[in-house]
């Protein structure tokens, strides 16, 4: 196999945001989304080099962590974004993983980090006294969220049809390059919510 990792400077959603996925198929397969009819899976199968793109992501930093996020670094080295999303497809696949993002955080302390989640398994207890990282849940209408969840002091991301929704959530436009909200979500003291498609 290949020490490659893809790096996408941007989606149509989000605009010019540096941003790395892993494959949702083999990172996110206990989770709601991924079994109601997973939206990126949908997206994967019409496009080609994306699907290899994320599938080889997730082999590498699988089989060479290190090398995955040194070549992560060496990239936020060279371009410095103001912005860089981990995960627009897939999420963390374990405890590991996290560590390393919180790492990477601090070692450029001049870039937003954001992670959109849904491993609340995970242990964020010293990543919610941080201000390097922003974590938002992500809730699935209908799916338990467990208390531990809430007490870490995340913000969380809806769906609009979602009961559970805060009334004072803010709805996303899309557009990240220019709004940024979402690695605001703690500062600003709110929830986000996307418009059901």
């Amino acid at each position: 196999m290949e020490l490659r990792i893809t790096i996408s400077k941007g989606s149509t959603k989000m605009g010019t945001i540096d941003n790395i996925s892993l494959d949702p198929r083999m990172t996110c397969r206990d989770m709601p989304c991924y079994e109601k009819g997973c939206n990126v899976c949908r997206l994967m199968k019409t496009r080609p080099s994306m699907r290899v793109a994320w599938m080889r992501n997730t082999k590498v930093q699988k089989r060479d962590r290190e090398f995955y996020f040194k070549t992560i670094w060496a990239h936020l080295q060279k371009t410095s974004p103001k912005m860089f999303r981990w995960h627009v497809g897939g999420d963390i696949p374990d405890q590991g993983y996290l560590n390393y993002m919180l790492f990477t955080a601090h070692r450029f302390p001049k870039i937003q980090f954001l992670a959109f989640t849904k491993r609340y398994d995970l242990e964020f207890d010293w990543v919610k006294h941080d201000g390097q990282l922003e974590i938002v849940f992500s809730a699935w209408p209908g799916h338990y969220v467990p208390p531990r969840a809430f007490a870490w002091g995340f913000r969380f991301a809806w769906l609009e049809d979602d009961s559970r929704r805060p009334h004072e959530a803010i709805m996303c436009h899309g557009g990240c390059e220019n709004c940024g909200m979402c690695w605001n979500l703690r500062k600003l003291g709110k929830d986000v919510y996307f418009p059901k498609k």
